[in-house]
């Protein structure tokens, strides 16, 4: 078994009402996800692995993991606030200001080679985007199964999935709002394999 799966399989354990039930409780948590969070993870995990690689790519694909990030903090706000608005909004502001003021600091000495001709960014690879990604998914998987199964201190479990949800958002949204002003304003270089450029 990989060991991202750890914290999840710690945090399943940590809240069964008998360790001799660990197992099939685990097999039916595992079997009532929703297949679109396994789908998730895949993606999650193929984005970390591109982020590897030094790379020269469109925008666009370099800002698909803030993007997916940004998207399931908004959605993990908008299913917790009605239920729990105080401890959801204020869990998922605080967090998401803090990390977005902790993002723009984080970035600026990062660096990014842009083609505005050839719509092209050029990016050095690094594994922590990777590690990042699975860190996140099952943190907010773990919370998302305490939750389920309905352990106590649900306010303050709402309130740390709803940060974690906010950090994120925060973190990433510094991150798009870096990448757009570094290609509006970065000077212009050419990206083309040197194959491909002018003698």
């Amino acid at each position: 078994m990989s060991i991202k799966y750890l914290p999840i399989i710690a945090a399943i354990l940590a809240f069964a009402p008998d360790r001799v039930q660990a197992a099939p409780l685990l097999g039916a948590i595992v079997a009532g996800t929703p297949p679109w969070v396994w789908l998730l993870l895949a993606a999650l995990i193929f984005l970390g692995w591109l982020g590897s690689r030094d790379r020269t790519v469109s925008p666009w694909r370099i800002a698909a993991t803030p993007l997916v990030f940004l998207i399931w903090g908004v959605v993990a706000l908008a299913q917790r606030i009605t239920a729990a608005p105080v401890p959801a909004a204020a869990g998922w502001g605080l967090a998401a200001v803090v990390f977005a003021i902790l993002g723009t600091l984080s970035l600026r000495r990062a660096t990014l080679l842009v083609d505005r001709g050839r719509r092209l960014v050029r990016l050095a690879g690094s594994w922590v985007p990777l590690v990042r990604n699975v860190v996140i998914f099952c943190a907010k998987y773990a919370m998302a199964v305490a939750l389920a199964l309905g352990v106590d201190a649900r306010e303050v479990l709402t309130f740390a999935d709803m940060a974690l949800s906010g950090m994120a958002f925060g973190y990433f949204g510094a991150w798009s709002v870096w990448l757009a002003r570094q290609y509006r304003t970065a000077p212009s270089v050419d990206l083309a394999p040197l194959s491909q450029r002018p003698a």
